[in-house]
């Protein structure tokens, strides 16, 4: 009696299973439906065979902020001991919990081939 029940759970979990991969499956197709080309880009075939790269674009490339000792005069830079970075502020969220925070000015902090931390590190990222 015992084998008859496991046989009988083992195909009704078998006849489920199936139940429930034929639902996912009509599922995915009625939202296929959906689903519309147009929204996404699609390289043409000319670019494709010419082997032209489907990302680049004739669009110019933005200009980058440049920053010169002027602009960082009279600002203390806050770096960590350990760190590549300095910073215009000691609460900025990648020094605040360490330890070893000093500060210095641009020219020195230069010199140790620190650059700025992309969250805090330029004038004008500063909240007024």
């Amino acid at each position: 009696m015992t084998n008859t029940k496991k046989r009988t759970g083992s195909i009704f979990n078998l006849i489920a299973g199936a139940a429930y991969t034929a639902l996912a499956a009509v599922l995915f197709v009625l939202s296929a439906g959906s689903f519309d080309v147009s929204d996404y880009y699609l390289p043409d075939a000319a670019q494709i065979t010419r082997g032209e790269s489907v990302f680049d674009d004739d669009s110019e490339p933005e200009e980058e902020m440049s920053y010169s000792a002027e602009d960082y005069a009279g600002l203390k830079l806050y770096y960590s001991a350990h760190g590549k970075k300095w910073h215009l502020t000691r609460e900025c969220q990648y020094i605040r919990n360490s330890k070893n925070t000093e500060y210095t000015d641009y020219e020195t902090a230069v010199s140790m081939g620190l650059t700025p931390c992309s969250k805090c590190g330029f004038p004008g990222m500063l909240k007024d």
